[in-house]
Order: structure tokens, then C-alpha cells, then sequence
């Protein structure tokens, strides 16, 4: 028998903050490696020379303190040579005047002599020269040294020679420097990210794991649960979800209940006739009436009707039940349902009107399905009319919509009943009401088939006293776009 390989466990949220804080962490420090040891020799030259420059600046306003007894002069060209480790001479063109200090003592300008060398140079080159000197550390290492001299000129007018000469390469020590500070910087950043990732994983995870844990006791059984979440819009809209999720189960199971209790009723009535007139005619011959049969078929009929009206919704619920569109005139389909329908009621006692503005209005629509509709308002006109037990069928229409009204003289409808009118197996009433006529599922029919049209509308005027107009509003077409559609 072959081994059923188990699939992988995925990764929790925590891991995967802590994986890609740690992924992201060592990226950011191989960068950092890379950019600072890369680069090191151009960042040293490039630091060096700007402090070559604000050297230079600071003796030109100094100059005039070349011929002064006290070597002010001497004194600041030390300073900055040892704050920097440059080598600094000032010389004349003739090499007369000049104030030094040197560091590297193995270096061209260690040498005062012939310093006016680099005075030609500089007066050659517009006031700015630079040379290079390399000098042996060792037995293999070559260091680089710039000489940069450049031309300043004193409040007398004598022009001097301020030449600075200072490495442009690293030695081995700095480089060990560097890395050091790198690896301890390194290790730092390590430690940090593992705590980062801890704190986000608790930050973000746990809002997450939360809400998973209600979530695994949304059943049925258990809809009370509450579902909270903060820290972040994200969960924030995830618990709003959740919520409305929750409330929409309560209901369904609300309306689970309601459709059994419901067509229970539905069910026992009719069955209960059924038996009870098939007892009498089987134990007393003389009562197998026509009117017996009668209402044992009407009954059956109605538990024929009840099973029809459950599988529609169930069809609509589905989408598999696709609209057939198309033009008809519905004024004359409405004459066909009145004649058909008022010869049925006026059986049961009920009077049905029906008026209308226009002779012909089309529309494009599913014909079978719209006359369900009306059928179904007049269903429900006729369960909650008045006294009067009138109910009235009615077509206007405007330039652009054609409207079916179903209007009755019953008690019409609250306020607080009016939004739930629509849903399937609702009833105003706890205790059940047996309809005269229809299965009590025709609003929720409505409902879905108006969906599904194009431009479909459908809803109620209702007042408490004062009865109900329901009505439907489908898109007027005109008898000539109809002809050159065809």
C-alpha cells in the first residue's frame, strides 16, 4: 500500500516575521560590509583632502602672522599638523620665509630645503599644484602620499606657497579598525533585529492568532462568540468581517429554524385534511363526495405549490437558473393573468381589479419569471387584504419605465417589520398564519427575480391602517426599437 505523504506544515506568522526580519538584517549588513570596505580607500582620500583644504584656509587667514616674533604662525601650523597628521610647510618663492612642522619625517616636504620648488609648480599651475609620493611601510606594503600646494598671498602683497602633504591610503590597522567596529556593529544589529522580531511578530501576530481562535467556534452552536481586534486597520476591518459574518449565521440559523417550524405547519395542514376526509370516505362510504375529492386535491395542490416555490429559490440561490429575455408586451400578458386569476378567486370570495394606462407597453425581460412575480403579489394582496377582500392590479408607466402595482386594503405594515418583509421564511406574526392562497415564499421570490433583471426594481408603500402597494418597475421599450432589433 502506498505511503499518503503528509503535506507540509506552513509556517505561522511568527516564523515567518522572524525569517524575513533576520533575511532583511543580514542583507542590510552585507551591504554595509561591502559599501565601507569597498569604498574605504576613496572615503579616506576624499576626508583627507577636505581636511587638507580647511587647513589651507585657516593658515591664508593666519599669513600675516608669518613675520610676527611670538610664531604665532609656527605655533597654529603644529597644531594642525598634529590634529591631522599632514606634513605643512609655508614657503616663499625664494624659499626665505617659511614655517613648517612635520610628521612623517621621511617625506618630501620632511625637507625644508627646495620647498620652492612647489612654489614654481604651484604659480605654473594657476595657483594650485598636486603631486604623489609613495613611500615603503614594511617589506610589502606601499603607502601613497598627495602634496598639495597652493598659492595664498599676504595683506603686503608677498605671495606664499602653503603646501600639505598627507596619505591617501589606509594602513592594515585602519582597516582592522574598521572591521572591527563593523563586527560589533554586526552583532548588535543581529540581537536587535531577533528582539524587532519578536515585538512585531507579538504586534502583529497575536491580533491574527486571536481572532483564528474565535473563529474556530463560528458554528451554529456557537454564534454568540465576539470577535475583537486592534492595533491595525487590517485587523480592525478583519474583525468588522468576522462580526458581520457571525451575524449573518445567527440569521441564517435563525431562518433555518423558522423554514422548519415553517413548512412543518405547511406540511401537517394539508396532510392532516388529506387524512382526515380519506379516514371519513374509507369508513363511511356515503361521504366519498365530489366535494371531498375536492378539497384533497386542493390540498395536494398546495403542497405541490410549497415544493415548486422552494425549488425556485433554491434555482435563483444558485444561479442556475438563467433569465430568458426577451420583448413581450406585458400589458397583454397582465389581461391574461387577470382573466385566469379572478375567475379563481372570486372562488375563495376575493375580487380582483385590474387597470390600465396603456394599451400596449413592452418590455425586455423573462416573461415567465415576471408573471411569477405578479402572480406571487397578487398571492400575498389576497392573504393580507381587508375586509373589503378587494385587491387591485394596476400598470402605469413613463417615458422610460413601465410600473405593476398590487394594491390592497389590509393592515398594511410597521416599521419595524418593513425591512424583513423580503427574506425568505420571515413572518410578522409568531403565531402562523395558514395562507388562502400561495406558499408565504412569493416576497422572496420577488426579491431574486427582480435581481436578475436588468434595470429590475421592486419595493413597497405601505402605512398601518392604510394597506400596501407593491410594485415592480422594469426599462419601457419602444415598439420601434423592437422592430429594428429584429
Amino acid at each position: 500500500m502506498p505511503k499518503i505523504k503528509k503535506a507540509k506544515k506552513p509556517l505561522n506568522i511568527k516564523s515567518k516575521i522572524a525569517i524575513y526580519v533576520t533575511i532583511s538584517t543580514i542583507i542590510m549588513l552585507v551591504l554595509i560590509w561591502a559599501f565601507n570596505l569597498g569604498f574605504i580607500e576613496l572615503f579616506y582620500a576624499e576626508s583627507a583632502k577636505g581636511e587638507a583644504d580647511k587647513t589651507t584656509k585657516t593658515i591664508n587667514k593666519n599669513i600675516d602672522n608669518i613675520n610676527n616674533e611670538k610664531d604665532e604662525l609656527e605655533d597654529l601650523i603644529k597644531k594642525l599638523a598634529t590634529e591631522n597628521l599632514f606634513n605643512i610647510a609655508v614657503v616663499n618663492s625664494k624659499n626665505t620665509k617659511s614655517a613648517s612642522y612635520t610628521v612623517f619625517s621621511n617625506l618630501k616636504v620632511g625637507y625644508v630645503a627646495n620647498l620652492e620648488v612647489f612654489f614654481r609648480n604651484a604659480k605654473a599651475n594657476n595657483g594650485r599644484f598636486e603631486d604623489t609620493e609613495e613611500i615603503k611601510i614594511g617589506d610589502d606594503v606601499i603607502r601613497t602620499f598627495l602634496i598639495q600646494t597652493t598659492i595664498i598671498e599676504a595683506s603686503d602683497g608677498t605671495e606664499y606657497a602653503v603646501i600639505v602633504e598627507f596619505p591617501i591610503t589606509s594602513t592594515k590597522g585602519d582597516f582592522v579598525i574598521i572591521a572591527r567596529q563593523l563586527a560589533i556593529v554586526s552583532a548588535i544589529l543581529i540581537i536587535m533585529s531577533f528582539a524587532v522580531a519578536y515585538i512585531i511578530g507579538q504586534y502583529v501576530a497575536m491580533p491574527i492568532i486571536d481572532l483564528n481562535e474565535s473563529a474556530k467556534h463560528l458554528t451554529t452552536e456557537e454564534v454568540k462568540v465576539n470577535f475583537r481586534g486592534k492595533g491595525y486597520s487590517e485587523i480592525i476591518e478583519l474583525k468588522e468581517t468576522l462580526n458581520y459574518a457571525k451575524d449573518e449565521i445567527t440569521a441564517l440559523d435563525k431562518y433555518r429554524k423558522e423554514l422548519i417550524a415553517n413548512i412543518s405547519h405547511d406540511l401537517r395542514t394539508p396532510l392532516a385534511l388529506i387524512r382526515g376526509h380519506s379516514e371519513i370516505m374509507r369508513d363511511f362510504p356515503d361521504e366519498v363526495t365530489p366535494e371531498n375529492f375536492e378539497i384533497i386535491i386542493a390540498e395536494i395542490d398546495k403542497m405541490t405549490d410549497l415544493v415548486s416555490d422552494m425549488l425556485d429559490l433554491s434555482k435563483l440561490d444558485q444561479s442556475g437558473d438563467t433569465l430568458k429575455l426577451e420583448y413581450f408586451d406585458i400589458v397583454k400578458e397582465l389581461k391574461d393573468l387577470y382573466t385566469r386569476r379572478s375567475k379563481l378567486l372570486k372562488n375563495f370570495g376575493y375580487t380582483l381589479e385590474f387597470h390600465a394606462d396603456d394599451d400596449k407597453a413592452f418590455v425586455y425581460a423573462d416573461s415567465v419569471k415576471i408573471l411569477q412575480v405578479i402572480y406571487n403579489l397578487i398571492n400575498n394582496a389576497v392573504n393580507y387584504s381587508g375586509e373589503d377582500k378587494l385587491v387591485i392590479l394596476r400598470e402605469t408607466s413613463t417615458k422610460d419605465k413601465v410600473r405593476i402595482e398590487v394594491i390592497d386594503n389590509g393592515e398594511g405594515i410597521s416599521d419595524d417589520v418593513l425591512p424583513n418583509i423580503w427574506d425568505r421564511y420571515y413572518k410578522s406574526e409568531k403565531a402562523h398564519k395558514r395562507a388562502d392562497v400561495g406558499t408565504g415564499l412569493g416576497l422572496s421570490i420577488v426579491k431574486s427575480v427582480m435581481g436578475l433583471h436588468p434595470g429590475g426594481v421592486y419595493g413597497v408603500i405601505t402605512e398601518e391602517g392604510k394597506g400596501s402597494t407593491f410594485y415592480i418597475e422594469l426599462p419601457k421599450i419602444k415598439e420601434s426599437d423592437i422592430e429594428l432589433d429584429d
